[in-house]
């Protein structure tokens, strides 16, 4: 099969090396790391705490990695936050919450709704918000650098991040991202959010095989519709005649060349909003036997998931830059 022609502009930063020194240190660097670069790329400050100061007026806090290094137990305590406003108006919040160094909160609102709490450095608070992420984001391991990825469009309405330790994804592959509707109920704007961890970001296995609804042990998928929260987990139709191994079958009706990329889409089997939510932009089933970092002819695509190097494994493949070597380790 020809490979597919990327939907989006991505503008991609890869490559970004933690050099560990400590949990805390790693996280700082971390949510300063995903806070620059997404404001970098049209995405605005609407509000921050460096754990001592706070306020929704624009102004970000985090000019050092230790101004986003403050932890608090949970939501009302001091904590080191900010909220991001995309090109759809929704909000981000990333705020450093857990009961130790390696946990952080990812939220987001689609409505933009965040407003700072009763005390301004506790955690901010929405109407509609859906909580992507409240467990381990680098692992609890006290070694080795952290490497993390993200991606961006150009309309500043999809991102997309993940980090990697020891040539394998840890914490949350997570983002907040535009979906092409197919809903034909109110969907405005038409986004999710989605965090999966290192053992369930991956096409898995069988015709049937499919992304995760939300969970609270692999989290996944969460959008709004119709004002209300809805978990949605992800798929492709595959039309293959083999229930097990069509990650190696070479399709007829595309010459026989070449791996199947299927493109992938979102749906809800929760009572009362059941159905398909959207297509995603720039999402493909990858090959069977991946690693993470693993890229495609051409590197226009490439591959993470649950697969190591040592053990190869089921992956998605996502937009790549054409000429950057991904470093995993």
């Amino acid at each position: 099969m020809t490979l597919p022609v990327a939907q989006k502009i991505w503008t991609i930063s890869a490559n970004n090396r933690i050099t560990f020194v400590s949990l805390n240190d790693t996280m700082g660097q971390l949510l300063k790391g995903w806070a620059d670069f997404l404001l970098a790329h049209g995405y605005t400050c609407k509000g921050s705490s460096n754990g001592a100061a706070a306020a929704m007026d624009g102004v970000n806090r985090w000019a050092t990695a230790a101004n986003a290094a403050t932890r608090g137990a949970n939501t009302v305590t001091a904590n080191s936050w900010m909220v991001l406003t995309d090109g759809n108006s929704a909000n981000i919040c990333l705020s450093y919450v857990g009961a130790s160094d390696d946990i952080a909160r990812i939220a987001f609102s689609p409505a933009g709704s965040y407003v700072v709490a009763g005390t301004a450095t506790f955690t901010p608070t929405a109407t509609d918000e859906q909580v992507l992420w409240t467990v381990s984001v680098i692992g609890t391991t006290t070694s080795l650098d952290r490497i993390w990825f993200g991606w961006v469009d150009s309309t500043s309405k999809l991102c997309r991040f993940l980090i990697l330790r020891d040539s394998a994804l840890i914490g949350p592959v997570w983002g907040v991202e535009l979906v092409s509707s197919r809903v034909t109920v109110a969907f405005s704007p038409a986004i999710w959010g989605f965090a999966y961890n290192n053992a369930n970001f991956c096409w898995g296995s069988g015709a049937g095989a499919v992304l995760s609804d939300f969970a609270a042990n692999t989290r996944g998928g969460k959008t709004r519709i119709n004002s209300v929260s809805v978990n949605v987990g992800g798929g492709a139709e595959v039309f293959l005649n083999s229930a097990t191994g069509w990650q190696s079958i070479k399709p007829e009706l595309q010459k026989a060349i070449g791996a199947p990329m299927f493109p992938m889409s979102i749906g809800s089997a929760v009572a009362s909003n059941q159905g398909p939510v959207g297509d995603l932009f720039d999402w493909y089933s990858g090959q069977g036997t991946a690693i993470c970092g693993n890229t495609y002819p051409n590197m226009s695509w490439i591959e993470f998931g649950i697969g190591t190097q040592a053990s190869p494994g089921q992956g998605i493949a996502w937009p790549w830059d054409g000429s950057t070597i991904a470093q995993v380790a």
